[in-house]
């Protein structure tokens, strides 16, 4: 039987929905599944930690869908942001925070994305000041998807740098 592809954009935006919690399953899995302390610590020259990256991947995905797509207001949109633009995990934010977080922030991207259509353009006032800045709901996704597979690739090497270096 030949694979079936979507070939309509309602379902189109389902699978890039799947797609998208696949990735989200990855990376969650993979920052769970290390210790404590390699969470937060660091093997590579930039400082980029584990719960670092996670704490990106949790304001990414409200800056697009929250603060940029739906024009919500969000408190310190860029607040995974230290000094040289490095990831920062905010002070008392652990695992256990961290992965709530990231949770809370896939349902309401499900909820935001479930509502428009692909071709919906972002809605002003949030991130985008014009009509002409606004990328489509589609545009979004992809990015968020690339986004994803940047830092997962990222996480499978620290991984693999930690275990061989510490021999776990």
């Amino acid at each position: 039987m030949e694979p079936r592809y979507p070939s309509d954009a309602p379902e189109q935006k389902l699978m890039l929905l799947d797609f998208l919690d696949a990735r989200r399953r990855d990376v969650l899995s993979q920052v769970a599944d290390l210790p404590e302390d390699v969470r937060t610590s660091s093997c590579l020259p930039s400082g980029w930690t584990p719960l670092g990256m996670l704490t990106h991947l949790v304001f990414m995905e409200r800056r697009w869908f929250v603060w940029g797509f739906a024009a919500l207001p969000v408190r310190d949109p860029q607040g995974d942001r230290g000094p040289n633009r490095r990831f920062q995990v905010p002070q008392g934010w652990g695992y256990p925070e961290l992965s709530g977080l990231f949770d809370a922030q896939a349902s309401r991207t499900r909820e935001i994305v479930e509502a428009a259509s692909l071709s919906d353009r972002a809605a002003l006032g949030g991130w985008f000041a014009t009509a002409e800045e606004a990328p489509t709901l589609g545009w979004i996704l992809l990015h968020v998807l690339g986004e994803y597979a940047q830092h997962s690739g990222h996480l499978d090497v620290f991984v693999e740098i930690v275990k061989d270096f510490d021999g776990r």
